[in-house]
């Protein structure tokens, strides 16, 4: 479980995922979460860079990455934060 609160449209907002036996689910302040289950319908993938992955509910990673581009500015992180696999050395010149 984690949450993210942040800034959208002048507004202060938080929402926490939480994913229990790989079933993801969102739950916060209402336009946070409205903004992010929309944001979840898009096709382009997310990601950091050489891990992009789609857009998934029911994978953490790809969540965080949804939530982060949603808000204008983020003002803390809390909780258990998916991290990226590292990137292989050599693989940035």
């Amino acid at each position: 479980m984690f949450a993210v609160e942040g800034i959208i449209k002048g507004s202060k907002q938080k929402v926490i995922y939480e994913n229990i036996d790989g079933v993801g689910k969102i739950s916060g302040d209402e336009l946070i979460c409205f903004v992010v289950e929309d944001e979840m319908n898009d096709i382009d993938t997310v990601g950091p860079v050489g891990q992009y992955m789609d857009r998934d509910i029911n994978n953490p990673l790809a969540t965080l990455f949804v939530i982060k581009g949603c808000f204008d500015e983020i003002l803390n992180y809390e909780g258990d934060l998916p991290e990226a696999d590292p990137i292989p050395n050599g693989a940035i010149a």
